[in-house]
């Protein structure tokens, strides 16, 4: 297996300042297509996850239960530290220390 981790702060800033500027553009509704790539998903489900509490200031619970669906189809993210890993970090466990940051 690779190592993969959940996408840098760099990309997640570009991904919601590209969000807004199409939200913008469209002055309505717009479609987020990801890779069936569950890694791929994985960050994708992420990065949405956290526009919601970043930019739209939802909270944690409100954020979860409207991503639940694609939750469920993520895998977790492997460490990318030597030796074998020890323990899952999730979709779910990173929004959940980004929110528990942002407070």
């Amino acid at each position: 297996e690779t190592d993969f981790g959940p996408v840098n702060l760099h990309n997640t800033f570009e991904f919601c300042q590209t969000v807004n500027a199409q939200l913008e553009f469209s002055k309505g509704n717009i479609a987020l297509i990801s890779s069936p790539d569950r890694e791929v998903l994985s960050n994708t489900v992420l990065v949405l996850g956290i526009y919601m509490i970043m930019v739209h200031d939802y909270d944690l619970e409100n954020t979860l239960n409207n991503l639940e669906t694609l939750i469920e189809l993520t895998i977790p993210f492997r460490a990318v530290s030597c030796g074998s890993q020890t323990f899952d970090l999730h979709v779910r466990d990173c929004l959940g220390g980004l929110y528990r940051a942002k407070r």
